[in-house]
């Protein structure tokens, strides 16, 4: 039979689990917004730069701004 120490324990453990996922999410979400702010500068970027983009560039942004959609849709957005 587990004593109410045994679960004590258990039930410390299991909080010091979900304090670190919490914090990892939270640097995900970070991560994911600085990463969607460096795409847009450089979309803005290239935009401005005077020259034409070839297809092969337009097609290399948009796939990694397609990828950190995905990445971000897998995150649940924070309560506001």
């Amino acid at each position: 039979m587990t004593t109410q120490a045994e679960v004590t324990a258990t039930l410390a453990a299991v909080l010091e689990q979900q304090k670190k996922t919490a914090a990892e999410i939270v640097a995900v979400q970070a991560s994911v917004a600085t990463l969607q702010s460096t795409i847009q500068a450089l979309e803005d970027q290239l935009a401005n730069a005077g020259t034409a983009v070839s297809p092969e560039l337009a097609a290399a942004v948009q796939a990694v701004k397609d990828q950190a959609q995905v990445v971000d849709d897998l995150i649940p957005d924070a309560p506001v």
